[in-house]
């Protein structure tokens, strides 16, 4: 991947990856590096770089950071790269509303739009006991 500079198109960064995804946050953007690493990168800098559970099998951009695997799709925060909710569903690509509050995931056969409660995140985060190894079970409705 190659990103260039939008009024003189300069190379800004560069780098190998298999799949490449912006945040809402136009500084901020994830690369998926095989099937076991994602790096996600701040202003052009690395910020956190993690393997997910159940690997990468590909990436999805939007106001959560998306990692598909065998066993479903997974939502983590893109500045904490925590979990914050799996969900048994293999995704052909999903699509969040411009204001973060509703996602559609999008499936071979049908689709499915969710919404996302950031409060009942926010909640979970003081009291761990709402987080299980699917995360935060009240993140979607």
């Amino acid at each position: 991947y190659i990103i260039y500079t939008a009024m003189a198109l300069r190379n800004k960064s560069f780098g190998s990856a298999q799949e490449f995804v912006w945040s809402n946050d136009s500084s901020v953007y994830a690369i998926r590096e095989g099937s076991s690493t994602v790096k996600i990168f701040k202003n052009f800098k690395e910020l956190k770089s993690f393997k997910p559970d159940f690997g990468a099998e590909g990436i999805h951009g939007g106001n959560m950071l998306g990692v598909r695997s065998v066993s479903g799709l997974a939502f983590y925060d893109w500045d904490t790269t925590d979990l914050v909710r799996r969900i048994e569903i293999t995704p052909k690509n999903i699509f969040w509303s411009e204001n973060g509050e509703l996602v559609c995931i999008a499936t071979e056969e049908s689709f499915f739009i969710l919404k996302y409660s950031a409060e009942a995140v926010e909640q979970a985060k003081d009291d761990k006991e709402k987080i299980s190894e699917d995360g935060i079970e009240d993140a979607f409705e």
